[in-house]
């Protein structure tokens, strides 16, 4: 792994654990500070490192419960960490696996007795993972259980083990708000310190810590002398005590909550009080004012992101805090964003993007990057790997606010309503790319469904993180990190993006992404004819697989790739077919509840798929079809010099085929196209020609792969969709329907405007760097 660096233990010192004669104390919470006594401050204040090796005289550990038995006892008897308390809440044996936590850790000693065996430094009991000051982990084998050693493990071995270590630091930085965290672990007689942060883990080389002990006392001392905020912790969270008064004003506010009340519903939800509780400072950069802030409170994460590289983003249901702020709750974005030129902050496009009035966005409340928290990983990595190009990317820490608290798409149950918010949030993308903005994250956590107080819905396309101005595209201007590695929701994001992570991202990518979004939830939401017991395989192949390529990192799985390229989706690996023929899927019309594969009506999603699927056929066999017909193979020959017969009977027959009606490798289903598309999109001439018919080819190719030019053409489909018939209790009501009330904006009711098949606004600029010139007539000039 690229995020795991090795250096010595002089170097890791020195690099992030450096000598310091400031005292500074263990903070209890809300930020009460803990009286020392005279000979803890003294051993502070003293300029002396400890020299005395704590593990000089241990007995030998002989099981993983001896090591969690004796090595805290040890260092506690060593009392070089004054107001901390090293303790173990191991409960396993060496046959006995226990369940994934931070088995032993540093505590500061005020939550350590609460542990629930006060008195006791070493007794076994649960972990309080959200107290852990330091994590300590123990195995016995100082090889195979190593998840850093350097030569012993085969690769998957090695991996499995550096999951399940960074997945039990994953729990730690769930629980606490922390910039970096530091750890120690032991391996028999062995023993290696880490550090980890956003970008990347520092581990040094093991050493003998019976036998070199000394390198640990030193580091315990000068780490608990260490400033709060070099020992990782976010200053700008302060812990809530229960009884505060900001505590009991989170209590208030979901008293009686009703039960349609989504956003109070999932914020009572979030008081739980195993997890604790914040007042989290955001700044607003939106304030003129230098150095403003506004305060926030918020419990249990609504959502985080499950690892711990990378943006790591949580969201929240929030209360402001302070005297002047009403009872509305808000949704509170905490992420570590990538730094690099060019990169915009999140709040700054929803700027733009209110600035333009881009209908279906979030509205922007306050936002800013935390001072001083950005991750060193990158900056310290290259020290140590001169010559070697850097893959640690900067990440700073970030939070925004906005307005809006919004259910996730994949939690919709109604598939009406489904296709409606997805109709909404493809205006929005089509707005924004009107004022020269891609998304560039298209997935079902980004679609958002708001209950409005007047009962209605407020869809909104969320999560403007990774968006990329139009600018960027035309000019080539992609920065280099965003080569080495594809941003935005693996499983949505289009095939030629999986596989060519270095091409700029185009519209017909993100109208291919709104496409994938759209299979999902028909899939999860509506009658189909593919066996239950073979959906889950179907859902992972096409959304979730991936290859790996050590030169060019994961690529898609191949299943997204062939559907794209075929329009269709076989369903042979997927069915109990019986000798059968493999169908296809297909989505049905349910008769009384009950749905007969055999001879059933097609719902009307069906149709709008096939539609959508035979653009997207177009798109990505065209370049092959353009290249086969500018460059004709050699014609076959008998010994005669003539074309055989056999080629010649096969050309009328394919010919024949094609003037009967939809032969043609492109021509698309005729339900949801204009009547113009249909009628052009197959062939009518029975005698004509092998390079007529590959002219012919293309044509049709450029005629479907232009409906993916705008954002029109697939916004008529979806309309026509919406206000066609479905089946009784797909949309909540009956076929004659009366649709729900979709919103565009605070204050109206309004339907969502029909798209219009005129071309885009004059604001849209160049969506590659062709600036689509195969379809010219579909833009306007800039």
């Amino acid at each position: 792994m690229q995020e795991i660096t090795w250096i010595g233990y002089d170097e890791f010192m020195a690099e992030f654990v450096p000598h310091t004669s400031v005292v500074s104390p263990p903070t209890a919470d809300c930020g009460r500070v803990l009286r020392l006594t005279t000979k803890a401050r003294h051993q502070l204040e003293s300029d002396s490192p400890p020299i005395k090796n704590p593990f000089a005289s241990l007995k030998k550990p002989n099981s993983e419960k001896d090591m969690y038995r004796l090595i805290p006892a040890a260092l506690n008897n060593a009392s070089l960490s004054p107001n901390y308390l090293f303790v173990s809440t191991h409960r396993g044996t060496t046959a006995e696996k226990s369940n994934r936590t931070v088995d032993c850790g540093m505590y500061p000693a005020h939550s350590a007795r609460r542990l629930g065996r006060a008195g006791n430094r070493n007794g076994s009991d649960k972990a309080h993972l959200s107290w852990i000051d330091l994590a300590i982990e123990c195995k016995i084998d100082p090889v195979n259980d190593d998840p850093f050693d350097e030569h012993a493990l085969d690769a998957r071995s090695r991996r499995r083990l550096i999951d399940d270590f960074l997945s039990r630091v994953e729990l730690m930085f769930d629980r606490q708000q922390r910039t970096h965290m530091f750890g120690v672990l032991f391996f028999g007689n062995l023993a290696r310190i880490v550090r980890i942060d956003r970008a990347g883990l520092f581990a040094t080389h093991k050493f003998d810590y019976r036998a070199e002990g000394v390198k640990l006392a030193q580091f315990l001392w000068r780490y608990s002398r260490l400033p709060a905020a070099m020992r990782g912790h976010d200053t700008t969270a302060v812990r809530l005590d229960s009884d505060s008064a900001d505590a009991q004003r989170m209590k208030d506010r979901v008293k009686d909550v009703a039960q349609d009340d989504f956003a109070g519903n999932a914020f009572k939800k979030s008081l739980d009080p195993r997890w604790p509780w914040w007042k989290l400072q955001v700044p607003d950069e939106t304030n003129p004012d230098p150095g403003s802030s506004r305060y926030f409170l918020v419990g249990k994460p609504h959502f985080r992101a499950s690892d711990v590289f990378g943006r790591t983003t949580r969201g929240y249901i929030a209360l402001e805090s302070g005297a002047s702020s009403d009872d509305k709750l808000v949704f509170l974005k905490d992420t570590w964003r990538v730094v690099s030129d060019g990169r915009r902050k999140e709040g700054a496009t929803l700027e733009k993007l209110r600035d333009e009035k881009v209908v279906f966005v979030p509205t922007l409340i306050c936002h800013g990057d935390i001072h001083g928290q950005q991750t060193v990983s990158q900056t310290v990595w290259p020290r140590y790997n001169p010559g070697r190009a850097c893959m640690l990317k900067a990440h700073q820490h970030y939070r925004l606010v906005v307005k809006e608290v919004g259910q996730p798409l994949h939690e919709v149950k109604n598939p009406y309503q489904a296709m409606s918010v997805i109709r909404c949030c493809l205006t929005a993308h089509e707005s924004a790319f009107d004022a020269g903005i891609l998304h560039c994250d298209i997935s079902t956590g980004n679609m958002l469904l708001c209950p409005t107080e007047d009962g209605s819905y407020l869809c909104i396309l969320n999560d403007w993180e990774l968006a990329t101005t139009m600018e960027e595209q035309a000019e080539g201007a992609r920065l280099p990190d965003r080569r080495r590695q594809r941003t935005g929701t693996w499983a949505f994001l289009s095939a030629q993006a999986q596989n060519h992570r270095a091409k700029p991202i185009t519209i017909q990518d993100e109208l291919e992404s709104f496409f994938h979004v759209l299979l999902y939830m028909a899939l999860h939401l509506v009658p189909h004819n593919c066996d239950q017991s073979g959906l889950p395989q179907l859902l992972h192949d096409y959304f979730d697989a991936y290859r790996h390529c050590c030169s060019s990192g994961p690529r898609g799985g191949p299943t997204k790739d062939m559907v794209m390229n075929i329009g269709r989706f076989p369903l042979g690996l997927y069915n109990n077919l019986n000798g059968r023929p493999a169908p296809s899927l297909h989505f049905l019309w349910p008769v009384n509840g009950t749905v007969s594969r055999d001879r059933c009506r097609r719902h009307p999603l069906d149709a709008v798929i096939s539609t959508f699927l035979s653009w997207f056929r177009a798109h990505y066999t065209l370049p092959y079809l353009r290249a086969e017909a500018a460059t004709p193979p050699p014609e076959p020959q008998d010994d005669s010099g003539r074309v055989p017969q056999e080629l010649m009977q096969l050309r009328k027959a394919k010919a024949r085929m094609m003037a009967k009606g939809g032969s043609s490798p492109m021509v698309a289903p005729p339900s949801f196209l204009e009547p113009e598309v249909a009628a052009s999109s197959s062939m009518s001439k029975p005698d004509i020609d092998e390079e007529a018919w590959k002219q012919q080819q293309v044509k049709d190719a450029e005629l479907l792969a232009g409906m993916l030019a705008s954002h029109a053409p697939m916004l008529n489909v979806l309309r026509r969709l919406l206000k066609g018939p479905w089946p009784d209790g797909d949309d909540g009501h009956s076929c004659s329907r009366a649709a729900p009330a979709i919103r565009i904006a605070a204050g109206t009711s309004e339907e969502v405007p029909e798209a219009s098949a005129m071309p885009p606004s004059r604001k849209r600029k160049a969506n590659t760097l062709e600036d689509l010139a195969a379809t010219p007539s579909k833009r306007s000039k800039t």
